[in-house]
C-alpha cells in the first residue's frame, strides 16, 4: 500500500438522507413451514398461532401427562407452549400455544440462549391395537447451536430433525391434538412456521467519529524522531462489546449473519444513512473497497520535527456489532513554541 498526503478542505456537509425502512417487522403469514414426520395422524390441527411480530420461539414449556402404568391409558404430551421474545431475549414473556389436550400438567420450562430454529419430535407410532397408544412423547429445539430437550415421556423414537432455513428462526406454531378416548393420545404432529430475522448490518444505526490512532510528542527534542502505529483498514466486529452483546452477535452468526457475510449490506447501510459525514467530513458512499473488506493491519512509522507534538486521527465508523476503519487519516502538528497548530488529511490507497 502506498501512503498519498494530499490536503484535504476540511469543513461541515449536509448530510445525504436516504428514505429506505428501517423497520425489520415481520407478519403473518412467515415464509415457510415445517411439520414433523407423521408416524401418527390422530385428532384436529388447532389454529396457527404466531409470535408478535419481530420475535421468536427461543424456548418451550410441555403439557404432560405422567406415565399412568400398565393399566392405564397414556395421553404422553397433550400441549406445547413456545415462549417469545427479540433475538438474544432470555426472559418470559410472551408465549403461543395453539390446540391443546386436557391431559397432564405444563411442568419445566426450557429456555435457549437465542432464537431457536429448528425441532425434532419424538413419537410413537401405532401399536395397532396390541399395546397403549401415545403418539407424541418429547420435543427438543434447536438454537444457538444446542439442543433443549423437554421433560416427556420415552416411548417412540425421535423423528428426523427439522431445520429452518438460513437466516429465519421459528415464530409459529400449529398442533395437531387427539380427543379424550378409551384408547387416546394428545399431540399427534406439530408444525412450526419459520419467518426472516432482520439482518442486523441493514437495521443498526451507523456513526462515525474521528479515532486517535497515536500522539507522538517530540517538543523536548532538538531533532526529528519517528513513532510507529499499526494502520488498520477494513471491518471487522468491534471489540468493545459487553458480553450480553457478543451473546447476541454470535446468535446473529448462528442464524446466518456471519462475518464477513455482512459486508455488502453494512456498507450499503453506510451510504445510505451517513452519506457524507457531518462529524468527519468523510464521505461514505465513494469509500474505497478495501474500506468493505476484512480489516487488515501494516505497521508504520511517522516522523515528527523537533519541538513539535503530533497527534493521529482516522475515519472510525461503528455500527452496533461492527466497525469499519475508514483510509482517511487526520495529522494534527501543534509547535511547543508558537503554538501554532496545523492540520492535514491524507487517504490511503491500496495499490
Amino acid at each position: 500500500m502506498a501512503t498519498i498526503w494530499s490536503p484535504i478542505l476540511v469543513g461541515l456537509a449536509v448530510a445525504v438522507a436516504s428514505a429506505f425502512a428501517r423497520e425489520a417487522e415481520v407478519k403473518a403469514p412467515r415464509n415457510s413451514t415445517l411439520e414433523s414426520p407423521r408416524l401418527t395422524s390422530w385428532g384436529k390441527w388447532g389454529e396457527w398461532e404466531y409470535c408478535p411480530s419481530g420475535m421468536y420461539a427461543f424456548g418451550m414449556q410441555l403439557q404432560t401427562q405422567s406415565y399412568q402404568g400398565i393399566w392405564v391409558d397414556d395421553q404422553a404430551v397433550t400441549g406445547i407452549r413456545l415462549f417469545c421474545g427479540p433475538v438474544g431475549e432470555d426472559s418470559i414473556g410472551e408465549s403461543i400455544t395453539s390446540l391443546v389436550g386436557s391431559g397432564g400438567d405444563f411442568n419445566r420450562e426450557f429456555l435457549c440462549a437465542g432464537a431457536a430454529t429448528g425441532f425434532q419430535l419424538r413419537s410413537e407410532p401405532n401399536q395397532g391395537g396390541v399395546s397403549d397408544d401415545t403418539a407424541a412423547n418429547n420435543l427438543r429445539l434447536f438454537c444457538d447451536g444446542k439442543i433443549k430437550e423437554g421433560d416427556g415421556l420415552s416411548f417412540g423414537d425421535w423423528t428426523e430433525p427439522q431445520q429452518c432455513p438460513p437466516k429465519t428462526a421459528i415464530c409459529g406454531l400449529r398442533t395437531q391434538v387427539e380427543e379424550p378416548q378409551a384408547d387416546g393420545t394428545g399431540v399427534n404432529n406439530i408444525q412450526v412456521q419459520c419467518c426472516p430475522v432482520p439482518n442486523p448490518s441493514e437495521f443498526c444505526e451507523p456513526q462515525d467519529a474521528w479515532d486517535l490512532l497515536l500522539e507522538c510528542d517530540n517538543t523536548q527534542a532538538v531533532s526529528e524522531t519517528s513513532c510507529t502505529y499499526e494502520r488498520k483498514i477494513g471491518a471487522t466486529y468491534w471489540n468493545q462489546m459487553s458480553a450480553s452483546e457478543w451473546l447476541t452477535y454470535d446468535l446473529y452468526a448462528y442464524i446466518g449473519y456471519s462475518f464477513p457475510g455482512v459486508l455488502d449490506s453494512l456498507a450499503g447501510n453506510f451510504q445510505a444513512h451517513l452519506g457524507q459525514s457531518l462529524s468527519t467530513g468523510y464521505n461514505w458512499t465513494s469509500s474505497s473497497g478495501e474500506v468493505w473488506k476484512e480489516e487488515t493491519s501494516v505497521t508504520v512509522s511517522i516522523s515528527v520535527p523537533p519541538g513539535v507534538r503530533t497527534r493521529l486521527f482516522q475515519t472510525y465508523g461503528t455500527c452496533d456489532f461492527y466497525a469499519v476503519r475508514a483510509n482517511v487519516f487526520k495529522r494534527v502538528d501543534t509547535n511547543n513554541a508558537s503554538f501554532v497548530q496545523s492540520e492535514s488529511l491524507f487517504t490511503v490507497y491500496e495499490k
